[in-house]
């Protein structure tokens, strides 16, 4: 079972009022800086990184049951996940993407 996005929005605003906590940032203060500078990611991005490797993981397993649930759904989701794309490309430039990502995001 997924995140809703306002779970991930509810997760996101913990973790981002830990780094405020941290480095005493106020509330109007922006910690997307100070992420990318100390090599972090955001909740979002966190999540879309641990898909990758989960979904890295279950296209490499062995031939078995479980693999074969994960091809079917790799085949009836496709299209709409755009972190299920990344099987098929090494995992380390899948990892590079989300950081990229999360560059982008910052700006």
């Amino acid at each position: 079972m997924w995140l809703t996005m306002k779970q991930i929005s509810e997760l996101g605003t913990c973790w981002i009022s830990v780094l405020r906590k941290l480095f005493n940032y106020k509330k109007w203060e922006s910690v997307k800086g100070a992420l990318l500078g100390l090599g972090r990611l955001n909740i979002l991005h966190l999540i879309m990184l641990q898909k990758i490797k989960f979904y890295k993981q279950m296209f490499l397993l062995p031939n078995s049951v479980l693999c074969n649930v994960f091809n079917f759904s790799l085949l009836h989701n496709y299209t709409n996940d755009n972190m299920l794309r990344t099987v098929f490309i090494p995992q380390c430039l899948a990892v590079d993407s989300v950081y990229c990502l999360f560059n982008t995001y910052v700006g």
